[in-house]
């Protein structure tokens, strides 16, 4: 009887060790199943971002790419994706860097399943130039971002406006998924809103417009890399609908005529 549980205890023994071995390995497999990768980041001159995207010592392509430039300088940040290319798994994205700034930009791949996460920082200075080639330099960096027009107005069948409308052309094309700050609202609020994908934008207004009162409402895109900033203004003059203001108003034109027929029948009653 000894023997028989001996011998029952070293198989239960021996089974739970294939039965943890079973469970185990396949967890260990499973974290060196997708493949390493490594990224790189930098800039051609001033107008390209651009890097290339390596998984298992090859390239990688149709992979999404995000991209963070930090401007040093100015304080802003502006945000882009892009695309790896077959075979190599290179990339780039069009920017413009401006003379004598300095900039961080920031690779990011996020993996899948197959491939693991990487990333990538790089630092860029661009030199600036003196004199007339500095006037020069920054001529070619203001040409090099797409000129834009802004627009911005109220609904047109709206006696008292519930939004501010308008939109974003860029190089004769609307410019979607671009952020427009609305500043003269009433109460003095600032609001934003974001471009549909033809350039139109709509703003609600919560803090309703006063009857009688005059407003400037200003429309403002900060511009990108690649797209220049613009702005437009209008005025909003909301008619008095208020009974006081309405009598008001129908009192003095009244007065207005009734004087103006007083001296016409003044002029005609004397010979």
């Amino acid at each position: 009887m000894l023997r028989i549980t001996i011998a029952i205890a070293i198989g239960t023994a021996l089974l739970m060790g294939v039965l943890m071995y079973g469970s185990t390995k396949p967890i260990a497999n499973q974290a060196f199943a997708a493949t390493a990768c490594s990224l790189t980041v930098g800039n051609e001159g001033t107008t390209t971002i651009s890097g290339k995207l390596e998984c298992g010592g090859q390239g990688l392509g149709h992979a999404t790419i995000h991209l963070t430039l930090h401007h040093i300088t100015t304080g802003r940040t502006t945000t882009a994706t892009a695309e790896t290319e077959i075979p190599d798994g290179s990339y780039d994205h069009a920017v413009v860097l401006g003379a004598g700034h300095s900039y961080t930009v920031d690779a990011k791949y996020d993996g899948d399943s197959d491939h693991q996460p990487a990333s990538a920082t790089a630092s860029i200075d661009i030199k600036g130039s003196t004199g007339n080639s500095q006037q020069n330099n920054n001529a070619n960096q203001a040409s090099a971002a797409t000129p834009c027009d802004l627009t911005v107005g109220t609904p047109s069948d709206e006696a008292v406006p519930g939004s501010i409308i308008g939109k974003l052309i860029c190089g004769g094309q609307g410019i979607s998924h671009a952020t427009i700050k609305i500043s003269g609202l009433p109460g003095g609020s600032t609001e934003s809103t974001t471009t549909s994908s033809d350039g139109s934008y709509e703003q609600g207004v919560f803090s309703p417009f006063s009857a009688g009162q005059s407003y400037t409402v200003t429309a403002n895109f900060d511009g990108d890399s690649t797209h220049q900033a613009a702005s437009a203004t209008t005025s909003v003059n909301i008619k008095g609908s208020t009974e006081s203001t309405q009598q008001s108003n129908n009192a003095g034109n009244s007065q207005q005529s009734n004087n103006a027929g007083n001296s016409q029948q003044s002029n005609s009653s004397q010979p």
